[in-house]
């Protein structure tokens, strides 16, 4: 709520050519690790951030001050709300975080 809600709304609908949609964003609902990177490295704006790409040009920042346990959470709560996916665990966040460190 305080750091997703502005740009990808309530109910997950993202804001057309900004921010996407939560609820078919394939790399939320398909792909765990990636997801986990974005929300680590962010999108855009920085050396280390995963470069923006496509219709949505937009900055999300970094957010490695996230537990792991919190960015489970989200993901797990994103993944269940609009989709029905498996939750994932925070042991997952923490080999793609060690990865990427």
């Amino acid at each position: 709520m305080q750091t997703c809600l502005a740009c990808h709304q309530a109910d997950g609908s993202g804001v057309p050519g900004m921010q996407p949609a939560l609820r078919t964003d394939s790399t939320v609902m398909s792909d765990p690790d990636r997801a986990i990177e974005v929300i680590l490295r962010g999108i855009g704006g920085a050396e280390t951030a995963v470069p923006a790409s496509g219709e949505y040009a937009m900055v999300m920042p970094a957010s490695m001050h996230l537990s792991d346990e919190q960015i489970a959470n989200l993901i797990s709560y994103i993944r269940q709300e609009f989709n029905g996916s498996s939750p994932i665990e925070p042991d997952k966040v923490r080999a793609v975080r060690d990865r990427l460190e």
